[in-house]
């Protein structure tokens, strides 16, 4: 599924200054990202489906990625889902 939004933006802040829009990933799971943006303060978790190779369904995403909220958080973020 795509969604309309500005490539390099904050989707919650609309933030564009890319020295405060960042990422966190794993070299083990490249098919997962966090966005993070130092504007608001919030992450949104990104699954490149390109790389996964299998059927996506997001509520078993956002489970199996829990480690990711946490990394985030962390590092100061909060989750922008609930």
């Amino acid at each position: 599924h795509k969604w309309p939004t500005l490539r390099i933006a904050c989707p919650f802040c609309e933030n564009r200054n890319t020295e405060k829009l960042h990422y966190l990933y794993s070299e083990e799971e490249k098919e997962y990202r966090t966005d993070v943006c130092e504007s608001c303060g919030k992450y949104i978790k990104t699954v490149d489906l390109r790389k996964t190779g299998r059927i996506f369904y997001a509520p078993l995403e956002q489970i199996a990625t829990l480690h990711l909220d946490m990394k985030a958080k962390e590092a100061g973020f909060k989750s922008a889902i609930g």
